[in-house]
């Protein structure tokens, strides 16, 4: 199973100039869900997303990274120069595709599952999370929350499974 898990402001902003454009630790609810699901799962990261001091990275059960560099990793982490080693995996585990844009957009024909963030929020940006075909999907849970003094904006979580 290939599950999908991003966080985005209107517009489907995921990114500006390598960062998110909110603030890193600004909606830390959303941090906290996204380190509750991927934590001990396999993860698939492309170069651009990867940070291998991230906690997450650190308690991932394995770390598909892809990237058409070669690049030193430990015995946690298998180098993709391709989709089709992760293809492969998700036949029998659960593959959590946390980012960037690039890796999204190439994952998102084959995602089984989304887990997303909707931030009520207008940020610029350079990289954003695919369009999708909603029909094609079904919401299993949606959970709105309001501002508040640890999540700079008021959001959603929302699941949707494919049909």
């Amino acid at each position: 199973m290939i599950t999908m898990i991003a966080a985005m402001s209107r517009g489907r902003v995921i990114g500006q100039n390598g960062r998110l454009p909110w603030g890193h630790g600004s909606m830390k609810h959303d941090q906290d869900r996204f380190r509750r699901l991927v934590d001990g799962q396999v993860v698939a990261i492309g170069a651009g997303t990867f940070n291998q001091s991230d906690d997450y990275i650190q308690h991932a059960k394995h770390v598909y990274l892809l990237t058409t560099r070669d690049t030193k990793v430990n015995d946690k982490i298998t180098v993709c120069h391709s989709m089709e080693p992760v293809l492969e995996a998700a036949q029998t585990e659960q593959v959590f595709v946390v980012g960037g844009a690039r890796v999204f957009e190439e994952f998102m024909p084959h995602a089984d599952k989304l887990e997303l963030t909707y931030i009520e929020a207008d940020y610029d940006g350079d990289r954003f999370f695919p369009q999708f075909d909603e029909e094609q999907w079904r919401v299993e849970k949606e959970e709105p929350f309001p501002a508040d003094a640890d999540n700079r904006h008021s959001y959603k979580f929302v699941t949707l499974i494919k049909n």
